[in-house]
């Protein structure tokens, strides 16, 4: 019974964290924005994914966990360093997922300026200015205490509550929707875009690891390289979040 009261309360803090606005900016874009995020920076999204969106011309953002640096997750092989130095160099955005792979609504305030700090010391050797780099909430995992440490800490804070960001934009838990195999078709891939479109709006994929048979977690090569061409040839402007964050915020 007490382990139910915790997951409905986890789940209710989750919700209010979510829609609650905490660091909102009102935005109108000059066109349709599209931007392909990846979390945990699995080894296939590197030699699949940005090889897929190099092809297309564009980059995307790579959410990274330090502590995952050559380990294994979801029994996926994650990124090396060597790596991460090649996304850098092709014009990839090196992101913030937290330095362990935690869900942050477990921590206290001082865990969570403590990860923040340890993977801001790990993207340092790739260059990344600490008051702008990005970050994307582990799991989703998000609560108010959170929220307010991350909007304090980065430019942008990326959630998984799905939608368009469009208009009055909460930049501490911008919305974003799943590229998951099972979740996801070529029909409902066409319909964010469009509608991203119609109202000229911000439109986050994210996923992690990219294989012909990916995780329940990942996207196929064929599925990640129609919404790449989709969205081009759509006349969207494909750009990794720290592109959007300098020019609009």
């Amino acid at each position: 019974m007490i382990n139910f009261f915790n997951k409905v309360s986890r789940k209710i803090s989750r919700y209010l964290a979510r829609i609650s606005p905490v660091k909102t900016s009102t935005q109108v874009f000059n066109s349709p924005i599209v931007s392909f995020t990846f979390d945990d920076c699995a080894k296939s999204a590197i030699t699949r994914g940005a090889k897929i969106l190099e092809s297309e011309g564009i980059c995307g953002t790579y959410y990274v966990c330090g502590g995952l640096t050559d380990k294994l997750e979801n029994n996926t092989i994650c990124h090396s360093l060597e790596d991460l130095t090649g996304l850098k160099a092709k014009g990839h955005e090196i992101a913030s997922h937290l330095f362990n792979h935690v869900r942050c609504e477990e921590l206290t305030a001082d865990e969570i300026r403590e990860q923040f700090s340890k993977s801001k010391e790990f993207l340092s050797q790739f260059g990344l200015v600490p008051n702008r780099t990005n970050f994307s909430y582990p799991f989703g995992s998000i609560n108010m205490r959170a929220k307010k440490e991350a909007a304090r800490e980065f430019a942008t804070a990326r959630g998984i509550a799905s939608g368009i960001n469009v208009s009055k934009i909460d930049l501490a838990c911008l919305k974003a929707n799943a590229l998951y195999a099972d979740d996801v078709s070529r029909g409902v891939i066409t319909e964010l875009i469009d509608q991203t479109i119609r109202h000229s709006g911000w439109l986050i994929f994210y996923t992690h690891d990219v294989d012909e048979n990916p995780t329940k977690y990942g996207i196929t090569p064929e599925l990640l390289k129609f919404a790449a061409e989709y969205a081009k040839n759509k006349g969207c402007s494909i750009r990794p979040i720290s592109d959007v964050v300098e020019q609009y915020f």
